[in-house]
């Protein structure tokens, strides 16, 4: 093979020319089976620098993706648990507000509240034949209590027994033997008109539904009437204590 002349003439790739040509003309002396030898021996060669060489560094390079996926799992596994110990705190405190909640409406002494007594109403008479003909409020008086007589109503007092007079909640007992300095609770009766008209039937049905489902609210009186067409009507006048003199818009 005749080289270019450039090349040929330059004296910086002279040796190695001539050492390409000697390892070429070594090759084509060997016989074949030297040959064979030959490249095995290269072909090992290329093995045990794989494994020596590229195997190490594969090996580490798969270290390193499996430390990085691992410290993603476990940031993974912290927001997932602080975000389960965050649930059960919120559901704690939904819990505790139930309870709270159903406690002043078993005493009957319920504060400010987000739903209307509209709302209220409509909901405890969900799925009643029973119209509801009007809704007003009638009256807020105010009801001084001691303390102490005020801690020993019943949870259900108001629900199922009607309201005491401000005297027949003051402890027994002369004046003397009262403490001097006794506290006051003062407490808001609040009453509300309620007029349906139905069936007899549907007019008890919701009667009993008012009376056991729309708590703190509870029935005082009922009056019913018939119109000129022979439609009955039933006025329900329902009471709640409350500790402020504004309650439930209507």
């Amino acid at each position: 093979m005749k080289l270019p002349v450039a090349l040929a003439g330059s004296t910086f790739l002279a040796r190695p020319i001539a050492v390409a040509k000697g390892a070429i003309a070594a090759l084509e002396a060997m016989r074949q089976r030297d040959r064979l030898a030959l490249c095995a021996a290269l072909l090992s060669l290329i093995i045990g620098l794989d494994f020596l060489l590229v195997l190490p560094m594969r090996d580490k390079r798969f270290a390193i993706e499996n430390a990085q996926q691992a410290s993603v799992n476990d940031e993974a596994a912290a927001r997932s648990s602080q975000q389960a110990e965050q649930d059960a705190h919120a559901a704690e405190l939904k819990a505790r507000q139930v309870k709270v909640t159903q406690g002043l409406a078993a005493f009957g002494a319920a504060g400010k509240q987000a739903d209307s007594l509209r709302f209220l109403l409509s909901r405890t008479l969900q799925g009643l034949p029973v119209t509801v003909q009007a809704l007003r409020a009638m009256s807020v008086e105010e009801t001084e209590v001691t303390a102490a007589a005020a801690a020993g109503i019943p949870a259900d007092a108001s629900a199922s027994a009607p309201m005491a007079e401000p005297a027949a909640l003051a402890l027994e007992g002369t004046a003397s033997d009262a403490p001097a300095a006794a506290a006051q609770t003062l407490l808001y009766r609040h009453r509300y008109e309620l007029r349906l008209s139905g069936a007899l039937p549907a007019l008890l049905s919701a009667l009993e539904a008012l009376e056991g489902n729309a708590r703190p609210l509870r029935i005082e009186r009922v009056r019913l009437q018939a119109d000129a067409d022979g439609a009955l009507e039933a006025s329900v006048v329902l009471m709640t204590l409350g500790s402020e003199r504004t309650w439930l818009s209507l």
